[in-house]
């Protein structure tokens, strides 16, 4: 789930346990969404920035950015190897 804290915390759905809290925007995080593979997560937040995660492990992979205006929603493609995150300043980015 993510959090207005900043962050996001990553649980492991067969036991229910806490996995990692994924910390680093300096906002409150809008949308996540794991990759239809589960290896990557994304995170979009008001800061204006798409973060991208390890889906098994939460460590930070890559930190995209170049929107003017929150990011309200992220997606992948069904095979993961495309990514879309769309803002408040009315553009989608691929």
């Amino acid at each position: 789930m993510g959090s207005e804290d900043k962050t996001a915390w990553l649980w492991d759905g067969s036991t229910g346990e806490h996995v990692s809290t994924l910390k680093g925007h300096s906002d409150h995080i809008w949308s996540l969404a794991f990759s239809p593979d589960s290896h990557q997560l994304a995170t979009g937040s008001s800061d204006k920035m798409v973060w991208l995660w390890d889906g098994a492990t939460g460590k930070h992979v890559l930190m995209l950015k170049g929107h003017s205006d929150c990011i309200l929603s992220v997606a992948f493609s069904p095979n993961s190897c495309r990514f879309a995150m769309g803002s408040e300043d009315k553009m989608v980015w691929l």
